[in-house]
């Protein structure tokens, strides 16, 4: 029962991290170095996203932009998924994009990158039904809980849980029949012991570490799963249910879904509609 874990819950030690770290394979960094990327916007109740997707070695980035569409959030963006190839040993040479990238062409030259932009009333195929695919999986996440409103933050959260998944797998279309995007891109492996550990939107109890440790301070919080962090020490992030923010632990108890707690995040959904949802740019490439 919850008042038990608030008591009697022990503080765990953490467990040695060890880093090991897959290098390109040569015969996928030869032939893909010059990459194609694809670009563009999308709307997901009033919340835009940057999404991006690599040809041939069909990464998905993904990013929720705080403000609205301009030119330098947008070349702040685009700069970070840069940056992301770069420390692969992969160059970006075209950018394929919608008109609205227009606007920061002379600066994507500067960089080294050839903007191509769609005409009027046309869209870039690729990226488009890459945006599709992201909508319906989230879409069947989202109609699997019990929630009948959802704050900002979960939404958001929900959209980079999909996006870390599809990474996570070979692509069908892919350079490697056996080695996933988000390993090409991180050289990390994906572990289902340390990613599988909860599923997006369920409850726990998060152990937490008060100082003094001696106060009569609950040991636990209330929490909403958003997903895995893609570290080593596989922590998660979750959603407090005190304050609606997101936090980030490393030790949890999984608990089964009372009323009440869906009433509360109900509530955190009606009291955020006009509050701005926040998410740091390293979240915005959501990869194993």
């Amino acid at each position: 029962d919850v008042p038990t874990l608030k008591v009697h819950t022990l503080r765990r030690k953490g467990k040695r991290v060890v880093l090991e770290v897959m290098n390109v394979p040569r015969y996928i960094l030869d032939k893909n170095k010059k990459v194609t990327l694809d670009g563009d916007h999308f709307f997901t109740n009033k919340l835009i996203f940057f999404v991006t997707l690599s040809r041939n070695i069909e990464l998905n980035t993904i990013q929720h932009y705080p403000k609205n569409r301009e030119k330098g959030t947008m070349l702040d963006g685009l700069k970070a998924v840069l940056r992301l190839y770069g420390a692969r040993g992969f160059v970006v040479r075209i950018f394929n994009a919608d008109n609205e990238f227009e606007c920061s062409r002379e600066e994507l030259l500067e960089l080294g990158v050839v903007l191509n932009t769609a005409s009027a009333n046309e869209h870039c195929p690729f990226i488009e039904r890459r945006i599709r695919l992201i909508k319906e999986k989230g879409r069947a996440v989202r109609h699997g809980l019990p929630y009948a409103v959802m704050p900002k933050l979960m939404i958001a959260e929900l959209l980079y849980f999909v996006v870390h998944w599809l990474n996570a797998f070979p692509a069908k279309n892919g350079v490697s029949n056996t080695i996933s995007p988000g390993t090409i891109m991180t050289g990390g492996t994906p572990d289902y012991k340390k990613y599988c550990k909860a599923n997006f939107g369920s409850y726990v109890q998060t152990h937490e570490e008060f100082v003094p440790r001696n106060s009569m301070a609950a040991r636990t919080i209330g929490a909403i799963t958003l997903g895995p962090d893609n570290s080593e020490q596989a922590g998660y992030w979750f959603m407090s249910l005190n304050t609606g923010k997101r936090i980030h632990r490393r030790n949890w108890t999984p608990l089964p879904m009372p009323d009440e707690v869906v009433s509360r995040v109900e509530k955190l959904g009606k009291e955020m509609v006009n509050q701005t949802c926040w998410c740091s740019l390293t979240s915005m490439v959501i990869i194993c």
